[in-house]
């Protein structure tokens, strides 16, 4: 059910809502879902889960368990961002309107508190829309992944390149592997549908490992490899984002500039004088001066 901007405008003046979600239609998926591709097949719209926990099963993301009291009247709204020629739509809240109390509410959706880290706000009854007698209950993850975290995930690069067929079967863009280099079997990426942690933070996460995400019997290691290589080369020219290395690099040679310049400007700086205790020109510089200027005075 869509939300009436009325409501979205006072769920986001209270603090309840990100000041940045869209009310969309239908209820939140499971699973990434792409809502339009072109005549070629590429990825024009995706519509992004909130994603799962460590310990989901099946590779869901989060949204409300149909055997609850609490999945009634659901819906959901997204963060909308235009990138790289796609439309992204990350749901960033789940909302439903039960017929229950505040404390059955809440007591639906203890376990899945702790389970995905999702904040439950039960609002009071004149905000649902739905019917006098049902409640409002809003659910909003309490670590949300932020676009520029997102676009720099494998998951990300990975719908970028790949195209759909007629039958939903899934391949990288034309003239993409080297000749000779066997592509993925096509059950490899189911990997742009999979929600769950590792799937989504496969990339910008360190603590994700290609080995908890990737479904590896369906590539060979080079292939594999070469896809990694092509990541991380993409996210260097497009999200700014360079390899470790570069940034102990750049604060060694910073560092190292500037006791440079600290030793410089000391060797130049004025000493005191053992004789009579006033301050004078380094040896150094009075030496090199009277070389340069002494024969001029004779």
């Amino acid at each position: 059910m869509v939300c009436p901007p009325h409501i979205l405008t006072q769920l986001q003046n209270r603090g309840i809502v990100p000041i940045n979600v869209t009310a969309m239609e239908g209820s939140a998926h499971h699973y990434g879902n792409c809502t339009r591709r072109d005549e070629n097949g590429y990825v024009r719209e995706w519509e992004e889960p909130i994603y799962g926990m460590q310990n989901a099963s099946e590779y869901k993301g989060f949204d409300l368990p149909h055997n609850t009291r609490i999945c009634d009247h659901t819906g959901h709204m997204s963060e909308v961002v235009a990138c790289d020629g796609v439309l992204w739509k990350l749901t960033r809240v789940i909302h439903s309107q039960p017929y229950c109390s505040a404390e059955e509410c809440e007591k639906s959706i203890e376990k899945l508190q702790q389970f995905h880290h999702v904040r439950l706000t039960v609002t009071d009854d004149a905000l649902s829309w739905y019917s006098n007698h049902s409640r409002l209950c809003i659910m909003v993850r309490n670590d949300p992944i932020l676009f520029r975290d997102f676009r720099r995930s494998f998951r990300y690069w990975l719908i970028l390149h790949t195209k759909i067929g007629r039958f939903g079967h899934c391949r990288m863009h034309d003239n993409f592997f080297p000749d000779g280099m066997e592509p993925p079997h096509f059950l490899f990426f189911d990997i742009i549908e999979c929600a769950d942690f590792h799937s989504v933070r496969l990339g910008f996460d360190p603590s994700v490992k290609f080995t908890s995400a990737i479904f590896e019997e369906y590539t060979t290691q080079e292939t594999l490899d070469y896809m990694k290589k092509k990541h991380k080369q993409w996210c260097w020219e497009r999200c700014g984002v360079r390899p470790s290395w570069i940034l102990p690099l750049l604060v060694t040679r910073y560092i190292g500039h500037l006791r440079f310049m600290i030793a410089l400007k000391a060797s130049y700086a004025p000493v005191k004088d053992p004789i009579d205790g006033r301050l004078r020109p380094p040896k150094r510089f009075r030496d090199s001066f009277e070389v340069d200027f002494g024969s001029l005075r004779g």
